[in-house]
């Protein structure tokens, strides 16, 4: 007896009319084998097709997974570009402000020895007309020295 596509099934009459007793006692006995062969042959085709959906499953959740990942990327990618525009753009106002507070700097020392330079020069004029007024009122008042020799 074969089991499976293209064999005679189970308590199918032959062509003769009638089947003989016992032949209808074996197959009622080996019905049960039979059935046991047709479940152990469709076990197989429906475990691949249980296999074969899981792995699309499978196949479904790791693009799912990839194009997750990808756009992720993408935003890490655009957030990156932002970051470091951001970091350039801090960069050159530091620079500037840098710039501007040595400049600053510069234009205080600048001033600064501009003043000690006008302070010197009134000083020195100071001293220049001072020792020329004291030299007229000591003339005015009838002393007298010579150049070179200070008073006495």
């Amino acid at each position: 007896m074969q089991i499976g596509p293209g064999a005679e099934p189970m308590g199918a009459i032959p062509k003769g009319g009638q089947m003989p007793r016992k032949k209808v006692i074996e197959e009622l006995r080996l019905k049960r084998f039979y059935e046991e062969g047709v479940r152990k042959l469709a076990r197989p085709r429906n475990s691949i097709i249980k296999m074969h959906q899981l792995l699309a499953v499978r196949h479904a959740r790791h693009e799912d997974t990839l194009e997750t990942f990808r756009a992720r990327r993408e935003i890490t990618r655009k957030q990156d570009a932002l970051d470091q525009a951001l970091h350039a753009q801090l960069v050159e106002n530091f620079e500037q402000m840098q710039r501007e507070d040595f400049r600053v700097e510069l234009a205080l020392v600048e001033r600064a020895q501009r003043m000690k330079d006008l302070r010197r020069v009134r000083a020195t004029h100071d001293m220049k007309s001072g020792i020329d007024s004291f030299e007229r009122n000591a003339r005015r008042i009838g002393v007298e020295f010579e150049k070179g020799e200070g008073l006495r």
